[in-house]
């Protein structure tokens, strides 16, 4: 409703259905954002991890570059994995901690 007062709809389509279409474009936008930007998170699962894995593999490989290939992907898993857990703690704090802080 208030956005609506500001713009004219001259179109064939008819003005109720042309916001709720807007709307849907609306949301759908949003709703592919937060998707996306989720899945970017370095946590394993996900492709942001792999990304993430792959980017500390090349990084080990540049700098030590006698390292074996196993404890290169060794050493790039353990720190993908210190990073997703650390993540999964961020996004569970405000959930865990309010309930933990009921018994104290």
């Amino acid at each position: 409703e208030p956005f609506s007062n500001y713009y004219i709809v001259d179109s064939f389509i008819p003005e109720n259905v042309f916001w709720i279409i807007i709307n849907c474009f609306y949301w759908i936008f949003w709703i592919n954002f937060m998707v996306a930007t989720f899945n970017v998170l370095p946590m394993i699962p996900l492709d942001g991890g792999y990304m993430f894995k792959d980017l500390i593999d090349a990084f080990l490989r540049k700098i030590k570059s006698n390292l074996a290939q196993e404890k290169r992907e060794k050493i790039a898993l353990n720190i993908t994995t210190i990073v997703s857990l650390f993540i999964l703690f961020m996004i569970l704090a405000p959930i865990i901690v309010p309930n933990i802080m009921k018994f104290i």
